[in-house]
């Protein structure tokens, strides 16, 4: 009897140890699918999160590539403006100086044309004593 309740005693513990293991068994799949159910709840919690950050990083990256678009342009504009006053304003020396240029042509011309009537006048009125003097020594010469 102590060989038999030896053996259902060790029968019982081996029971007990095989309850206890299917128990633990259970316990850690349950844990298992608790863990991986977290997880993949975690995972699509980040998706969600990262794809978010993604739209807000393109809807940024948008707005300031339109900034610097407008900025672009906007320098572009005042660009084309400062090279428009500077034209004008090469325009307005150049037509000074041509101006200037002409008039002082201008100056020069009736210089040289008073110059050139001076020495016509004098040429002539030299022309016209020598003509007087050798008309006179001819006259003189002939009486």
């Amino acid at each position: 009897m102590q060989e038999y309740q030896a053996e259902n005693n060790f029968y019982e513990q081996m029971c007990g140890y095989k309850r206890l293991r299917q128990l633990h068994h259970k316990e850690l799949k349950q844990l298992e699918e608790r863990c991986r159910i977290e997880t993949e709840n975690n995972r699509i919690k980040l998706d969600k999160e990262y794809e978010q950050l993604y739209q807000n990083c393109q809807k940024e990256l948008i707005r300031v590539k339109s900034n610097l678009q407008m900025e672009l342009e906007r320098k572009m504009r005042e660009n084309e403006e400062e090279l428009r006053k500077v034209g004008k304003q090469k325009e307005a020396g150049l037509k000074h100086d041509l101006k200037s240029y002409a008039n002082c042509q201008k100056k020069e011309y009736k210089f040289n044309k008073e110059k050139c009537k001076m020495v016509c006048e004098l040429n002539n009125s030299l022309f016209n004593y020598y003509i007087f003097v050798g008309i006179k020594r001819t006259r003189n010469e002939q009486k």
